[in-house]
């Protein structure tokens, strides 16, 4: 006698993100590349404690705007985490002390590419997965002669 077989139905759904976390985010970025919102750059020194290089998303624009940037982040990430460096992405709250002094020296939005031990380098206007990737490179940099961690020898006197 021959036992009927039985079909089984997957109901699982997809994990969902966490809507909680990020309301005011896209939903691209509540992926795991994503960090919580900064409400200061000093609170890297917590949130960043397991990772080699962050990327500082310093948003401004519409929505579709930071969907354009996040995506390039995600794929900028990517990407390094490919070579077994461990990144991470954080957008900082306009709220944080550092959003107007960071808005008065370079235009917004713009990603702040940051490694331990090494500097920070920024990319604005049109922001790429090429141009972050290159950021990080910049920022990976050991320091020479009279230029500040991460900083372009070419930007150097």
């Amino acid at each position: 006698a021959e036992s009927p077989v039985e079909s089984k139905i997957e109901t699982e759904a997809p994990p969902a993100a966490d809507e909680t976390e990020k309301q005011d985010m896209p939903a691209e970025v509540a992926s795991s590349v994503w960090g919580l919102e900064l409400d200061s750059l000093a609170s890297l020194n917590k949130v960043a404690t397991d990772t080699d290089a962050v990327f500082v998303f310093v948003a401004a624009g519409g929505p579709q705007n930071m969907q354009l940037v996040t995506r390039q982040i995600e794929a900028a990430v990517k990407k390094i985490k490919s070579n077994g460096v461990r990144v991470s992405a954080f957008r900082l709250k306009e709220a944080a002390p550092e959003y107007v002094q960071i808005a008065k020296q370079v235009s917004v939005p713009c990603v702040l590419a940051m490694v331990k031990g090494g500097g920070i380098s920024t990319v604005s206007g049109e922001i790429t997965e090429a141009k972050l990737v290159e950021a990080f490179v910049t920022a990976s940099r050991p320091t020479s002669g009279c230029c500040p961690p991460g900083t372009d020898a070419s930007d150097c006197p």
